[in-house]
This record gives C-alpha cells, sequence and structure tokens, in this order.
C-alpha cells in the first residue's frame, strides 16, 4: 500500500459499510481477518505504519 494508515482506515469504514448488506458478509468477515492479521506482519516498519497516523481516524484497539 501507498499509505498503510490509509488503507487500514479505508478497509475498516468499507467492513462497517458492507456489513449492512447479507451478501457482502462473508467478503466482510475475509477483509476483517486480513485487517486483524496485517497487525503481526513484520512489514511494513512502524515508522511507515505511522505516517499519517494522526491524520485518520484510526482507533486504539
Amino acid at each position: 500500500p501507498l499509505n498503510w494508515c490509509i488503507q487500514t482506515c479505508s478497509l475498516i469504514l468499507r467492513c462497517q459499510h458492507e456489513t449492512e448488506n447479507k451478501r457482502k458478509i462473508e467478503r466482510t468477515l475475509l477483509q476483517l481477518q486480513e485487517l486483524i492479521d496485517q497487525f503481526d506482519y513484520k512489514n511494513p516498519s512502524s515508522s511507515f505504519r505511522l505516517e499519517y497516523f494522526h491524520s485518520t481516524p484510526v482507533y486504539p484497539t
């Protein structure tokens, strides 16, 4: 991704939006699983991940 925070935030928002449609729930669950898994990855570096962090509504978990 070009910007990790923006991509993560957009996927979270997309998942929240798609839960309203029952036909899209499976895709939403797969996206959520990928979001959860990406926090364990070593790449990209934490400095890259935190770029633009304060500009996005990414909430602490």
